[in-house]
C-alpha cells in the first residue's frame, strides 16, 4: 500500500495566503486528497491558542511518522514563527526517515536567515533546509534561497487560480464612482496607510472613487488611519471577505490594488488575473514575476503614495490601457497558475523528494 502525503500548514479558519494556496491545492486536485492527509499548524487567535493548536500539530505528525503512514510531509511556511514551528517538523519527519518538502512563501526568509536573525538561528535554518526539498514561489526567491548555500537547487511552483469560474465582468462598466478595491490585512506590512493617502490624491485630482477594503486589521490602527489619511472620503471597510463575496467584488471593481512592503507571490493579484481585473501593486517580492509591468499591471514602488495614486489615476484616465493589461494578466493566469499545469510540476517536485 502507497505511502500517504501529509501537508502541515495553517488550518482553514487562519487567514491568509498560505491557508488559501493549500485550500486550493485541495479543491483543484493539484494534490490527491484521496492519498493526503492534513494537519493544522496555525490559527489565528492568542498566543495559547496558537500555542496549542501547534502543540496538538507535532503530536499528531509524531504519530503519523511512527504508525509508518507517511511517505513524504509537505510543510508550508513563511519566515520567523512560521519557520521555526515548520523546522520542528521537518527535524522530525528526518529523524523517521521521511522526505521533506519545504514550501516557502514569502520574501523574507532568505534576507532573515541571511543576517536577520541570530547565529544559531542562521545555523538551524542552513541545516533544516540543507536536508530537504525546498520549494520557491518563482525563479528569483528561489536564487534567492539558493544564497544560503543550499545544497540544491529550490524547485519552483507557482501559486494557484482559484479553481472555480470567475463571476462575468459586466459588458459595459455601470454608472457611479470608480471603484478601487484592496483585499488583505489592513496592516502597515500591507501598506494600508499608503494607500490611504493615495486613495486621499485621488480625490484631489477630482477623480470620483471609492476605496472598498477587504480585510481586517487592529481596530484602533485602522481609524486612525483613516482620521490621518483620508478623513471623510468614501472607504468602505467589508471585513474578513470570504471565497464568494471576493469574487463578486472583483468582478465589480475597476482595479485592484496591492501596495505590500513584502510579498510572496500574493493570491490575491492572482484571483484578480484571473477575474480579469487590473491591477496596481508594488513591485516586491514575487510581485514582479507575477505581473509584468507595464504589460500585464502598473507596478510601482513600495511606500510611495505618490507614485501609487499616479499609477491608478492612469488606468482612470486611460479604460483601453486597463483593459489590455487586464487581458494579457488574465491569459499569464491560464497558462502558468492553472490546476493542471501546477499538478503536474507538485508531482514532479515529490518524484524528486523521494516519494512515489
Amino acid at each position: 500500500m502507497k505511502r500517504r502525503v501529509l501537508v502541515c500548514g495553517p488550518g482553514p479558519a487562519a487567514r491568509g495566503g498560505i491557508s488559501a494556496v493549500i485550500a486550493t491545492h485541495f479543491a483543484a486536485g493539484i494534490i490527491d486528497p484521496a492519498a493526503t492527509d492534513f494537519v493544522a499548524t496555525h490559527r489565528d487567535g492568542s498566543r495559547l491558542r496558537k500555542a496549542a493548536t501547534y502543540a496538538r500539530a507535532f503530536l499528531r505528525v509524531a504519530a503519523y511518522l511512527a504508525g509508518g503512514r507517511v511517505g513524504l510531509v509537505h510543510l508550508h511556511s513563511s519566515s520567523h514563527a512560521s519557520f521555526l514551528r515548520k523546522s520542528g517538523l521537518a527535524l522530525l519527519a528526518r529523524l523517521a526517515g521521511v522526505p521533506v518538502v519545504f514550501h516557502v512563501h514569502n520574501d523574507e526568509l532568505a534576507r532573515w536567515l541571511g543576517g536577520g536573525a541570530g547565529l544559531r538561528l542562521r545555523s538551524l535554518g542552513r541545516r533544516v533546509l540543507g536536508d530537504v526539498t525546498v520549494v520557491a514561489l518563482t525563479p528569483r526567491l528561489g536564487e534567492r534561497l539558493r544564497a544560503l548555500d543550499l545544497p540544491r537547487d529550490p524547485a519552483v511552483l507557482a501559486n494557484p487560480a482559484p479553481p472555480t469560474t470567475p463571476v462575468p465582468r459586466p459588458a459595459e462598466r455601470p454608472p457611479g464612482p470608480w471603484r478601487v478595491l484592496f483585499l488583505g490585512g489592513l496592516t502597515p506590512a500591507k501598506g494600508f496607510a499608503d494607500l490611504l493617502a493615495a486613495f486621499a490624491l485621488l480625490a484631489g485630482r477630482g477623480i470620483e472613487a471609492e476605496l472598498r477594503c477587504g480585510g481586517v486589521g487592529d481596530p484602533a490602527w485602522v481609524a486612525t488611519a483613516l482620521r490621518e489619511f483620508a478623513p471623510g472620503r468614501p472607504v468602505q471597510l467589508l471585513g474578513w471577505v470570504g471565497d464568494a463575496e471576493r469574487a463578486h467584488e472583483l468582478a465589480a471593481a475597476d482595479v485592484l490594488v496591492l501596495p505590500s512592503y513584502t510579498e510572496g507571490q500574493p493570491m490575491t493579484v492572482i484571483e484578480a488575473m484571473a477575474a480579469g481585473t487590473p491591477v496596481v501593486a508594488t513591485a516586491v517580492g514575487g510581485v514582479p514575476e507575477t505581473v509584468a509591468d507595464g504589460t500585464e499591471a502598473l507596478l510601482v514602488p513600495p511606500r510611495d503614495p505618490r507614485a501609487l495614486a499616479d499609477a491608478l489615476a492612469r488606468l482612470h484616465a486611460e479604460p483601453a490601457l486597463a483593459a489590455r493589461l487586464a487581458a494579457a494578466a488574465k491569459e499569464r493566469a491560464r497558462a502558468v497558475h492553472s490546476p493542471a499545469a501546477l499538478r503536474a510540476q507538485l508531482a514532479a517536485i515529490y518524484r524528486q523528494a523521494g516519494y512515489g
